[in-house]
């Protein structure tokens, strides 16, 4: 069984090639069943034979873990810089990280990735946060943390949190599950937003009224009442929120979305709010509080950075291997969780040579993500993924704008009925949206692929969204290695196929390119050669790498980065999130010359024949995604 579900784990590690070639119809029920047993079936066994080979607990596949914060709210104080040493020493600060002053927390809402301050200023400030949400996913229940910024030995900036509280015992994603519940209280409704929280190291109690935006103008910053101010957070924030450390060295990343960077928050000053604090850490605070409470859920993928079981880090990694296997027995063979990770903790505490203290939270969040596959076979929980773009060679955008006159055909062909083509900009100095196809290529690494891929995507509204938005929609794609995605599955299934069977799922497998060939040579030439004669794709594509003096040195506009928030294939899409080098990446954007070779078949008679300009990616990019993510809220259709 192992032996068989490691050959589906290789075969999956190339995930998704796709060819529409005739209008998309919306899915039937019975449709949507197929895809779910499909998903449910090759990705949880997937992600259980990863925890057969040790791949969760070795490093090479870490667990991912959806994490949802609702009826949010940040209360933000700044530190009195005179008390810095006290405050250190009372929130426990490793000697390898100092604390660090940032910028304004929010900026004004804006699309261009230009992070304009909230204030006239640019004022630096020691900052202490309490976080305050309804958790739901991977975690549950009312939760508060306590957070500050500081400045790791790489230099970069993390968030660093001090303490946590949560109304319902369970997992936490940043420190191993806390051993008691404490007594928080939370209520939001149209006109306030106040809560309690009681523990034995003190008391937080606020109340504040919520503004609400006239409904005319949602995105204004004109309120029924004075005193609020719409904004959104600021890139230092967002940025410095992607590593959050806790005082046992423990960290977690948190890979977001548009749900974070465009959440629209209203900013309450100290006069509109009222904030009771007995926390011994108001002694080292500015007096007065000021709030960011959000409009919306914000979600996020969160992958626990834990200590690899292997020889250089755990001399005896065999006999942990060993015991993680029979934890893994346990949960199979369906013992109550709670024995499960009892004989874990009791293994850390009595026989540290098996378990030692680096690794028990690696095993930890190994075993948690086997329950995380249970679910996923059971259909409560989507797969979760995770893959780099490399950073060589550089991505590379090649952009054909769709002329008005071939709209109307291209949407009959490629979209499914409730889809309509939507306009985008790519970068700031773009001056008009345009439709668009997308031809992405580049150099990919993790669960999904490792290998050089393409894609054609273009950009849609769908109207079966609560609130449509501009989204990535694959047309077509290609890889150097064998690939899996919802519509070749679709196109390959039969209802004879037991998809317990790795024999079977094989035969839901597309093969690669025949010809495949990628390379960005600074000193030479831009080159993709691809060749796929079944699917009459044919792109040659020889590009002089600009000069210094002809390329414009940008970013890539918000509202195109989340663009990838939802990835469709058909009416199944991908569920995105992604770090600072996706939605604050640095962008080469340069024309192409006439003397350059740029040849693509694959959508020609729709694309004027010159592209737009050329986008090199200047970064590795780092994604995690719910594959089919979206299956369970899809409508179907009679």
């Amino acid at each position: 069984m192992v032996q068989s579900m490691t050959h589906v784990v290789r075969v999956l590690s190339f995930v998704f090639a796709a060819l529409i070639g005739c209008q998309v119809h919306a899915l039937t029920e019975q449709e949507k069943q197929q895809y779910l047993a499909i998903r449910n079936n090759v990705f949880g066994g997937s992600q259980l034979a990863g925890a057969f080979q040790h791949a969760t607990i070795t490093g090479q596949t870490p667990p991912i873990f959806a994490l949802n914060a609702a009826q949010r709210g940040l209360l933000v104080w700044q530190i009195n810089a005179n008390h810095l040493d006290d405050f250190s020493a009372y929130i426990n600060l490793p000697q390898h990280l100092q604390l660090t002053q940032m910028p304004a927390l929010t900026s004004f809402n804006n699309n261009a990735n230009t992070d304009t301050s909230s204030g006239p200023k640019q004022q630096l400030s020691y900052y202490l946060i309490a976080d305050i949400a309804e958790t739901s996913r991977a975690e549950q229940g009312l939760k508060v943390e306590f957070k500050t910024f500081v400045r790791l030995p790489d230099n970069n900036i993390a968030t660093y949190r001090f303490a946590s509280y949560k109304a319902t015992v369970g997992t936490d994603l940043v420190e191993i599950a806390a051993t008691s519940a404490t007594d928080i209280s939370l209520m939001s409704n149209d006109s306030h937003w106040q809560g309690q929280m009681h523990t034995e190291s003190g008391s937080l109690v606020w109340q504040a009224d919520k503004l609400q935006p006239k409904k005319s103008t949602p995105l204004s910053g004109q309120y029924k009442k004075q005193g609020g101010i719409n904004v959104t957070l600021s890139e230092a924030f967002i940025k410095a929120s992607e590593q959050v450390v806790a005082p046992s060295g423990s960290a977690s990343r948190y890979f977001y979305d548009g749900s974070l960077v465009s959440a629209r928050l209203l900013n309450i000053k100290p006069t509109q709010l009222s904030v009771q604090n007995s926390f011994a850490w108001g002694n080292y605070i500015e007096a007065g509080a000021e709030l960011l409470l959000f409009s919306d859920q914000v979600e996020y993928l969160v992958q626990p950075q834990t200590v690899p079981v292997n020889e250089q880090t755990n001399p005896n990694s065999e006999q942990t291997k060993q015991l993680f296997s029979s934890l893994l027995g346990m949960a199979l063979s369906g013992q109550p969780a709670q024995s499960v990770f009892g004989v874990l903790f009791s293994t850390a505490a009595n026989q540290p040579e098996v378990l030692p203290p680096q690794n028990i939270a690696t095993v930890y969040y190994g075993l948690l993500d086997v329950y995380q596959s249970l679910q996923l076979f059971a259909g409560i929980e989507p797969p979760k993924l995770f893959f780099s773009l490399e950073e060589q060679p550089k991505t590379l955008f090649v952009n054909f704008e769709i002329p008005a006159d071939k709209v109307k055909a291209f949407e009959q062909r490629f979209l499914p009925e409730h889809f309509s083509l939507a306009k985008i900009r790519f970068y700031p100095q773009q001056k008009q949206p345009v439709y668009a196809i997308s031809l992405n290529v580049y150099q990919s690494r993790g669960q999904n692929l490792t290998g050089f891929r393409a894609e054609w995507s273009t950009y849609i509204l769908n109207f079966d969204e609560p609130t449509p938005k501009p989204r990535f929609f694959i047309l077509e794609a290609q890889s150097s290695s064998a690939g899996f995605d919802p519509i070749i599955a679709m196109e390959r299934y039969s209802p004879d196929l037991d998809l317990t069977d790795p024999g079977d799922v094989v035969k839901l497998i597309e093969p690669p390119a025949e010809v495949f060939q990628f390379d960005v040579n600074e000193q030479g030439s831009i080159r993709v050669n691809l060749i796929d004669v079944a699917e009459s794709i044919n792109v040659q594509i020889d590009i002089a790498y600009p000069t210094a003096d002809s390329i414009l040195s940008t970013r890539p506009l918000k509202q195109w980065m989340q663009a990838n928030d939802l990835v469709y294939w058909g009416e199944v899409a991908d569920v995105l999130k992604y770090d600072e080098n996706v939605m604050f990446a640095d962008i080469l954007v340069f024309d192409a010359k006439d003397s350059d070779v740029i040849i693509d078949s694959t959508f020609k008679d729709y694309v004027n024949p010159k592209p737009l300009p050329i986008i090199l990616w200047d970064q590795i990019q780092d994604i995690a995604l719910e594959p089919w993510g979206n299956l369970d809220t899809i409508k179907v259709r009679d």
